[in-house]
């Protein structure tokens, strides 16, 4: 269950963001997808978490490896 729910700080690490102002952008732009409902996704005290999937069909990238 555990292993197909990410966090935002999770993303941009597997994302490779190292630049500030993209990785506020980037949260930005995942957080009002959240937001939307584009993203699985619950709010956990002050962060989101999201559902793997949807996130890269959202993104339309491929973060995380087949098992």
């Amino acid at each position: 269950m555990l292993d197909d729910v990410t966090t935002m700080s999770e993303i941009i690490e597997k994302l490779n963001i190292i630049d500030h102002k993209e990785k506020r952008a980037m949260n930005r732009k995942i957080q009002r997808a959240c937001e939307a409902e584009k993203i699985t996704a619950r709010k956990s005290g002050t962060s989101w978490i999201m559902n793997k999937k949807s996130v890269e069909d959202y993104l339309g990238v491929k973060i995380w490896k087949e098992m």
